[in-house]
């Protein structure tokens, strides 16, 4: 049995219901986790199966008007294709094509009725028609022109709501932006390309088909790492070595300057002796 009914909670909330929801002798009610698809690789919320407690079923998928609702109420900038119809449908985008197509059909349908009259009743019929004809257009302008209005306040209410959830954060790069601006969207737009997050399973699954592998290149990678790493303790000891050396050198140089210091005194003393012997002699 399906509800078709969806209740928004808080994290606080969460943490409550969480027991209750596992606990529960019928599990009919399913607690869904959600984060606000803001960039493309967050798109992997969208489909509301991330996270469930209980587990949902397999072939369960979330219903398009939820995942509509909850993307504008929590302010969601990125958006599968699929989705775009809808998303213009439900804020009244769609309105302006429907009165082009309604417009072309009264037009279509009163030219078959005119052609099956004949020459003397169109004659007699054809100011009451041209009278009609152009009190049907006028109403459907008048349409046109509410719904839009209508999308237009839609659309200006949006970018305010979407900038609100966003903290003023710029959007006008983005899925949502392009509809608030009115632009057009394609299948082949950047927005809705399949992003892979592992770019280099993808590489080794390409090597391996092609009979190589990234193993050794890995290896080799790691073996020049460790080149590198043996070329720098060399370099360390080396350095080690060579301060070692200069400060040995340097006790020694200063162990002959003071050698050579005391050898002088020497023989400053004996000049002195000397000189006192000769003035005494």
């Amino acid at each position: 049995m399906t509800t078709e009914t969806a209740i928004l909670v808080s994290p606080e909330e969460a943490e409550e219901l969480i027991p209750l929801c596992r606990e529960a002798p019928k599990q009919v009610v399913h607690l869904l986790s959600y984060a606000t698809p803001v960039t493309q690789k967050m798109l992997q919320f969208n489909n509301l199966n991330y996270y469930a407690v209980p587990p949902l079923p397999l072939d369960w998928s979330a219903p398009i008007w939820l995942r509509i609702q909850i993307g504008i109420f929590a302010g969601r900038l990125y958006f599968p294709f699929e989705e775009l119809a809808h998303i213009r449908g439900f804020l009244g985008l769609g309105t302006d094509e429907a009165s082009n197509l309604q417009t072309d059909l009264a037009i279509e349908i009163e030219g078959e009725r005119t052609e099956g009259l004949s020459s003397s009743d169109e004659r007699q019929t054809s100011t009451h028609n041209g009278a009609q004809v152009a009190w049907e257009e006028q109403t459907i302008t008048k349409e046109a022109r509410a719904a839009k209005l209508k999308a237009t306040r839609m659309l200006t209410f949006l970018h305010a709501w979407l900038g609100t959830r966003g903290r003023g954060q710029d959007f006008t790069h983005t899925p949502m932006g392009y509809i608030c601006a009115r632009k057009t969207l394609t299948e082949d737009h950047a927005f809705f390309r399949e992003i892979d997050d592992d770019e280099s399973r993808r590489s080794r699954v390409q090597h391996a088909m092609a009979g190589d592998t990234s193993a050794p290149a890995q290896m080799d990678v790691e073996r020049d790492e460790d080149d590198h790493s043996d070329i720098d303790e060399e370099e360390l000891d080396a350095r080690h070595r060579l301060t070692e050396e200069e400060l040995r050198l340097s006790t020694e140089s200063a162990a002959n300057d003071e050698g050579s210091g005391d050898e002088d005194g020497e023989e400053d003393d004996e000049q002195c002796k000397s000189v006192s012997s000769d003035s005494k002699g």
